[in-house]
């Protein structure tokens, strides 16, 4: 059944069960180290209630038998379970051992999972090399933590578990101060990784022996922690030094605050472009855009920086060859401005902006259209008023 616990977990379905309340109290038994013993009832007769009833008696049957036992833990720790003979409740009362033996199946189904974790983990640190460093944690990160620090508490390897937990409450709370990825912050990730890493490589020789020689490296994350967080709260309270001191990371706010009224409701002024494109809206939207993509460079906001200067280049061709907006450059222009304001929302939601490709492209192939049609019609001008002169000419020697 652990397997299929796992299944459901990754899946985000899980269902209370009655075998699942008694795992759940496996659970409870093992972690306060003592013996937990499932009693099976004798047999009652048929109860024609419905299944929701019937497994709300069985929740609150259980509440009845466990309460005292929070009472009595420390009596009950101490009491050994016997078996009467004459009792044939008892006879029948099944004992698990704490000790027993790793379920092989569900290793296996947490080492696949944990490998696909951890490629997120390695994808990202790769990644940051290439961009240079100083790059916003990713919020696939934290999730990929997340899901794993889940995974290792449900296969009760609870010092892998723990492992997981401390590296995971620091990403977060870095992501929740604006901490970049440095090279201190990369290289606590790639430790955590390779510990990880051994921890699997242990599970598949001898599970039940697993030992991580930790302490080292959670005492150094610990004062990262407080070093980087604490570097970052005084960069928020003294906001004139900040220009100066702040990693990009936290700059990637700045823009939050600028005067961008006329971006965020663009589709609606580009609509009565069609008619005619209003010069003073125009030369608004080209400074927004400018203000936007120099505060997205600064923040390392590559992806929302390259948007804005593709914008700007419309805006420009707008100004120097229309007078009004070409039906056919209207969808994907608007869809620029709408791709600009979801890139923000992700920033202020701590999220990592992603490069809307197909936006790039919609954009560059209507203006590719609109410069090809001009350039054709210019070069069939030249025609046009060379034949009007030789028809002249015609005319005069006919004459």
């Amino acid at each position: 059944m652990l397997p299929e616990l796992v299944r459901d977990f990754a899946a985000d379905s899980q269902q209370l069960t009655p075998e699942v309340l008694i795992c759940m109290e496996r659970a409870d038994a093992l972690g306060k180290g003592i013996s937990f013993v499932i009693e099976r009832d004798e047999p009652e007769e048929t109860d024609t209630q419905e299944p929701a009833i019937l497994f709300g008696n069985i929740v609150e049957e259980n509440l009845i038998e466990t309460a005292p036992v929070n009472n009595t833990f420390a009596s009950e720790k101490s009491v050994e379970t016997e078996v009467d003979g004459n009792n044939p409740q008892a006879e029948s009362a099944i004992t698990v051992d704490p000790e027993s033996e790793y379920d092989q199946q569900l290793l296996e189904i947490f080492d696949n999972e944990a490998r696909g974790h951890l490629s997120v983990v390695k994808s990202f640190i790769e990644n940051s090399y290439q961009l240079g460093g100083n790059i916003q944690i990713s919020d696939s990160v934290q999730r990929a933590l997340h899901t794993l620090k889940g995974s290792a508490f449900m296969a009760e390897l609870t010092p892998l578990a723990e492992l997981i937990a401390a590296i995971e409450k620091t990403i977060k709370e870095f992501r929740a101060h604006l901490v970049p990825a440095d090279n201190q912050v990369i290289s606590m990730l790639e430790q955590g990784v390779d510990l990880i890493e051994d921890a699997l490589l242990q599970l598949q020789t001898a599970p039940q022996s697993l030992g991580l020689k930790v302490d080292s490296f959670l005492n150094w994350l610990n004062a990262l922690h407080n070093q980087l967080l604490s570097n970052s709260l005084k960069d928020e309270l003294v906001p004139e030094l900040s220009s100066a001191k702040q990693p990009p990371g936290q700059q990637a706010a700045l823009f939050l605050a600028s005067d961008l009224d006329l971006l965020l409701d663009a589709s609606s002024h580009l609509k009565a472009w069609i008619n005619s494109i209003a010069l003073e809206e125009l030369d608004q939207f080209k400074f927004e855009l400018k203000v936007l993509a120099e505060n997205a460079n600064e923040a390392g906001l590559s992806a929302m920086a390259e948007l804005c200067d593709v914008l700007l280049d419309v805006c420009v061709y707008l100004e120097t060859h229309e007078t009004s907006l070409p039906q056919q450059l209207l969808p994907p222009f608007t869809d620029g401005f709408e791709a600009l304001v979801e890139m923000m929302n992700q920033v202020a939601s701590q999220q990592t902006p992603e490069s809307p490709q197909t936006v790039f492209s919609a954009l560059r192939e209507a203006l590719e259209s609109l410069l090809l049609e001009q350039t054709s019609s210019a070069a069939e001008s030249p025609r046009a008023k060379s034949g009007d002169f030789s028809d002249q000419e015609t005319e005069q020697h006919s004459e």
